[in-house]
């Protein structure tokens, strides 16, 4: 069963959050290496946060946030 997982992406001058729904977080590190678990208490205000669950999870399995994209793009290049 899927559960939901609070991510991050850290690029260098800000970063962003999603709400990502997966069986686990192996799953997300597998499919995405550049995303940041975010475990404790996330770092930003309260309001940012509810509005990440007003959008609601992006299924792991299904087409990601365009900003997801740029950054797998991103992550590919540095690895070649």
């Amino acid at each position: 069963m899927k559960k939901t997982y609070l991510v991050g992406y850290s690029y260098g001058m800000g970063g962003v959050c999603a709400l990502i729904s997966a069986e686990s977080e192996g799953d997300i590190k597998k499919r995405y290496p550049f995303l940041i678990i975010i475990k404790d208490k996330p770092p930003f205000p309260a309001e940012y946060f509810r509005t990440l669950y007003e959008k609601g999870p992006f299924d792991i399995d299904a087409e990601p946030p365009e900003w997801i994209k740029l950054a797998d793009q991103e992550y590919r290049s540095e690895q070649e």
